[in-house]
């Protein structure tokens, strides 16, 4: 099943994320994306971040199935 994570969510927001992406595993966690995170979400297709999670090349290179980033900002000079 494709694995969509929502990074850096807030409680608030999990309520409107859960049950949106039927056939999807999708998880929902406080955590930021970082090196110390990512054994957990290796396998996911999409992920959404917020501001804390610095997405750049060695980080996207440890994603080998990745083929979406979504930022929940207004600036992307995180990603």
């Amino acid at each position: 099943m494709p694995k969509i994570v929502f990074c850096e969510l807030e409680k608030w927001e999990e309520g409107y994320l859960e049950n949106d992406f039927p056939g999807y595993e999708v998880v929902l966690t406080e955590e930021k994306l970082e090196d110390s995170t990512l054994a957990k979400y290796q396998d996911a297709q999409i992920i959404s971040t917020f501001i804390y999670s610095q997405v750049n090349y060695e980080l996207l290179e440890k994603l080998p199935n990745l083929k979406f980033i979504a930022t929940r900002s207004m600036g992307f000079d995180h990603i």
